[in-house]
């Protein structure tokens, strides 16, 4: 793990309508780490997530206070490119979301948007995408059929095929198999293993033993407060705060 964190949440407060959802967080995340957010429903979780590629800015009464460092840079600076800040921070959304177009033309339109219009990048970007979700043998013969076609589990990695197309250094997981019967939740994970070495990831989840297995880290966040956060074995079997024990043992 690399010394300097590629992110640094510093002093973060976030509202709605005037009503705080986060309150003075401080966290850091390094370079190829898995993080995972847990907590309570409503505790600040996805907020903090939209707030990393600043989607919450889409709403006219969230309000914002701190800093947040990719690389040392603040992403809430005026001068902030946001379209390139949320192909770098690529977000994977709770429920599949699919263009209602073909499997193909998910990913192919997505690159062009952004630019990327070389035919011969466009197919190979498709095609790495899709392999690097496991999806490319159950879709290869399939893709101009609509997108809207394939079962919940498909949708939701096509959904990070085409995230991952754009060549993004960060994702962001926001409840990603809330969707997803526990097969399918379980193949999606075996996905998030193959590319931790590659991405740094931050994993929203409200299951704790999906944290438990799939993060690297873990920070619980209860009523918009950073509780704790430190190496997930660690929060896990041997908790330094009690609210974390009653949490991950289900008294809380």
């Amino acid at each position: 793990m690399a010394n300097e964190p590629k992110i640094v949440i510093e002093h973060f407060h976030a509202s709605f309508d005037g009503k705080p959802v986060l309150r003075g967080l401080n966290l850091q995340v390094f370079p190829r780490e898995r993080l995972a957010l847990i907590g309570p429903a409503g505790g600040g979780k996805s907020t903090l997530l939209r707030s990393l590629n600043r989607m919450n800015d889409l709403a006219a009464d969230f309000a914002r206070q701190g800093r947040i460092l990719v690389d040392g840079v603040d992403i809430l600076g005026p001068h902030i490119d946001i379209a390139l800040l949320r192909r770098r921070l690529g977000m994977v959304t709770p429920m599949p979301n699919p263009l209602p177009c073909s499997v193909e033309e998910n990913i192919t339109l997505t690159l062009k948007m952004a630019g990327i219009r070389d035919a011969h990048r466009v197919v190979e970007r498709l095609e790495t995408g899709l392999k690097n979700v496991h999806l490319w043998e159950e879709v290869k013969d399939r893709l101009a059929q609509p997108a809207l076609h394939l079962n919940n589990r498909q949708q939701q990695l096509l959904c990070l095929a085409r995230v991952l197309a754009l060549e993004p250094e960060v994702l962001l997981l926001d409840k990603p198999c809330s969707g997803l019967d526990p097969v399918a939740a379980n193949r999606f994970e075996d996905v998030l293993a193959d590319l931790k070495s590659r991405y740094t990831i931050i994993l929203a989840t409200n299951d704790s033993k999906q944290a438990a297995r799939a993060s690297d880290r873990t920070a619980l966040i209860m009523a918009g407060e950073l509780v704790e956060w430190g190496s997930t074995h660690d929060l896990f079997f041997n908790p330094a705060n009690a609210a974390t024990k009653a949490y991950i043992t289900g008294r809380f």
